[in-house]
């Protein structure tokens, strides 16, 4: 009974192995065009809303432990970027449809590729 068990772990190991290329290939053929449907959805958003939402970043220095015995210092301080406000830029419908369409048609490209490299996976 308990080889059964053993057995059928081996099995699945042995089939997840073999799903694994297969899928990550996939995922490589295909990412470019998920990159460029992400921008085609906030394009399409921008433009419904009639402006471009630009977050504006501010530095902030935040005070950290060094690890003395590593660094001659105990404290450091480093400077990150955060979000803290959004600027609302207005947009120019005409241009903005246009590069919309530019992206549509790149897409349309893409697809066909990105269909290519995927039968290749298989």
């Amino acid at each position: 009974m308990m080889a059964r068990g053993w057995l059928a772990v081996a099995v699945l190991a042995g089939l997840t192995a073999c799903a694994a290329p297969q899928s990550s290939c996939q995922q490589a053929a295909t990412a470019e065009l998920r990159a460029l449907d992400a921008r085609i959805v906030d394009a399409e958003r921008d433009l419904a809303r009639g402006f471009r939402v630009i977050p504006e970043q501010q530095p902030e220095t935040r005070l950290r432990l060094c690890a003395w015995p590593k660094e001659p210092k105990l404290f450091c301080t480093e400077t990150v970027q955060q979000a803290r406000s959004e600027t609302r830029m207005p947009l120019d419908r005409v241009s903005a449809t246009r590069d919309l369409n530019a992206l549509r048609a790149e897409r349309a490209e893409l697809a066909r590729r990105a269909a290519t490299a995927q039968a290749e996976c298989r």
